[in-house]
């Protein structure tokens, strides 16, 4: 995954599963996240890895980490 290469494969795979949201005002992009580590918690947030995805041409347009 592409995500290996900037926080390394042990970090990313805390995260696993991801999943894919539609994403922006247009849903023009997919948002790919990370679980958390703590499965119970349900909402967004915490440092997990994520990325974005144009659906026109499969550009990623962003890589971070979530607050």
């Amino acid at each position: 995954m592409i995500l290996d290469k900037y926080y390394g494969e042990s970090f990313v795979r805390k995260y696993e599963p991801y999943r894919a949201l539609p994403y922006g005002p247009s849903r023009e992009e997919w948002a790919v996240i990370g679980s958390p580590e703590d499965k119970s918690f349900k909402g967004f947030g915490g440092g997990m890895p994520h990325l974005l995805i144009a659906k026109k041409d499969a550009r990623v347009t962003r890589i971070a980490l979530s607050k």
